[in-house]
Order: C-alpha cells, then structure tokens, then sequence
C-alpha cells in the first residue's frame, strides 16, 4: 500500500494531469506498469475533471489530498477482493468490492462496467477499478445531492458540465 504523509501530500500547490499521471504511475503502483500500462493520461485527466470542485482542470491541495486518500483506500480495497491473486478482478469480484463500498449495483449496470473498464477477458485492473470507483461515487453523490429520492431533473446546461466534465 502506498503511504503519503499529510506534509508531503500537502506540498503539492497545484496537481495537473501529468503530474497525477507520475504520482500515481510511481507511488501506488510502484513503477509497475508493464502488464496493463499504468495510469493513462486520459485516465489522470478523467480523475482530475471528477474531482476538480473548481473547474481548474487541476487540483489543489485539499483536493489532491482528499484523492488521493480515496486512492489508497481503493487500493485497499481492490487488493482484498482479489481473492485470485492475479492483479485483477473478476466480475464477481469487482461486484463485491463495489457492495463493499456502499454501492449497490445491478447485473445490467455491473455488465457495462465490465465492458466499458474491463480489458478483453472482462477483468478489471487496479488502474480502472479506480478509474470506475471515483465515477461511480461521483455519479451516486450527484445523484443523492439532485435527486428527490425519485428521479432527478436537470437543465440542459446542468446534463452537459457533468456528462462532459466528469
């Protein structure tokens, strides 16, 4: 697991895509990128528009350190459910992880998240597990914040920032 002390977390005044690339590319996965390639940079700027409260395109301290203690736990979490071992999850396994977090899913929305984040076998590696998670937990905050518990309504300009910032 990869462990940041708050000083060190805190020295980051500013957190763009590529340095977010590095960070997570050497400190959550150590350098070890060979088997899926690590970090993407679209993945980074994905992160980035998930968690950017200020339309930056970057991030500041409070939210580098908010991710990237999400990040660790996630972390945690994906090495948990991998009960095989083999540095992915199954489908099974990544449903469990995801109950684990709190979020209750449906075989229909569990078989696009395997589609969309899983590599040609359907198994998902750390880097889109957390890629996945983070917009989930996005989605189901927006949702819970807008929703009346029903449904939700939104402007037209309210559906595009977060279909195309997010």
């Amino acid at each position: 697991m990869c462990t940041m002390s708050f000083q060190t977390l805190n020295q980051y005044k500013e957190v763009d895509a590529e340095h977010l690339q590095t960070l997570l590319n050497d400190k959550i996965l150590k350098g070890r990128t060979f088997q899926t390639g690590g970090f993407s940079l679209d993945d980074c700027k994905g992160i980035i528009a998930l968690m950017d409260q200020s339309f930056t395109g970057r991030l500041n301290p409070g939210e580098f350190v908010r991710l990237w203690e999400r990040v660790v736990a996630l972390q945690a979490m994906f090495y948990k459910q991998d009960v095989t071992r083999i540095g992915y999850l199954s489908m099974i396994e990544l449903h469990d992880a995801v109950q684990a977090n709190g979020i209750k899913i449906n075989d229909d929305l569990l078989n696009l998240m395997v589609l969309r984040y899983g590599d040609s076998s359907g198994r998902i590696g750390l880097e889109s597990y957390v890629v996945l998670m983070l917009r989930l937990e996005r989605m189901a905050k927006i949702f819970q914040k807008q929703s009346d518990g029903k449904g939700l309504y939104l402007q037209a300009d309210e559906w595009m920032l977060l279909t195309m910032y997010s």
